[in-house]
């Protein structure tokens, strides 16, 4: 039987793993069409690959979402800082008698007519406008680099699942021994050739495995349910089998780590 790695040199390797495939992954939006196709490949039987989890995050996460839509609409008032106000047209009577509306008065209280514009200090306007290019910058940024944290985080929740997948088998690998080492005792202890003491051992030991793979498959499905929670989909949602991702053998030469970083 293989044996797994240390749990410190496992994570070092996840996280590497996670933040390879989080700068592999492209940063441009998903089309709106493409959410369809993604509830398709879902609900398709096979293996969840971990750039279709991230396709499908940065397709339905409402945070990322909203933060696309405030891009957007920044992006829509850059020019209108730098225009100027609408002029005012306004139109005035004075002294017309009702309930007829008479107009008989005086010449002087004749409706008038004014129109006016306002006009902002030299420069005003070219300020406004360079602090709404600012605004559309900063917003622009924020979503790339909510796009790189929403695949860095999928990346992780997908390698974590897989570590658990892989515990879970061979726990029940160890569970099936274990029942076949019980089944055992029990019958020499029935033919008279063996122990009590065997016997409760073996079914403190079934027991003890049994709760393991219980306490990890409900790590699993809280994992599940935080995979669930990015790609905006029912937290009890199942989560089937994941792809195998190979994990490096060696640790990355520092300037790569420091490139990726």
């Amino acid at each position: 039987m293989n044996r797994l790695p240390p749990t410190g040199t496992l994570n070092a390797r996840l996280m590497i793993v996670s933040l390879a495939f989080a700068g592999a992954a492209s940063a441009q939006d998903v089309p709106a069409d493409r959410v369809q196709q993604l509830d398709s490949a879902w609900a398709a039987p096979g293996e969840l690959t971990l750039e279709a989890l991230q396709a499908e995050a940065l397709a339905r996460n409402p945070g990322l979402l909203a933060l696309r839509a405030a891009a957007e609409a920044a992006a829509a008032r850059v020019t209108e800082p730098g225009t100027l106000p609408d002029p005012v047209l306004a139109v005035g009577a004075m002294n017309l008698g009702l309930p007829e509306l008479d107009a008989g008065m005086p010449a002087a209280m004749l409706p008038s007519v004014q129109l006016s514009q306002t006009l902002p200090f030299f420069g005003k306007l070219r300020l406004r406008e360079d602090i709404a290019e600012v605004d559309r910058e900063s917003a622009r940024v924020a979503v790339e680099e909510a796009e790189w944290d929403l695949r860095a985080r999928v990346a992780g929740r997908f390698h974590a699942l897989q570590a658990l997948d892989r515990q879970l088998e061979v726990h029940r690998r160890t569970l099936e021994l274990l029942e076949d080492f019980q089944s055992v005792a029990r019958s020499l202890y029935a033919s008279g050739a063996g122990r009590q003491g065997d016997v409760i051992r073996a079914d403190v030991e079934v027991a003890r495995m049994d709760a393991e793979i219980r306490r990890l498959q409900a790590f699993r499905d809280a994992g599940s349910a935080s995979l669930n929670a990015l790609l905006d989909r029912p937290g009890d949602a199942p989560v089937g089998v994941l792809s195998e991702v190979p994990l490096p053998e060696d640790f990355p030469p520092p300037d790569t780590l420091l490139t990726w970083a």
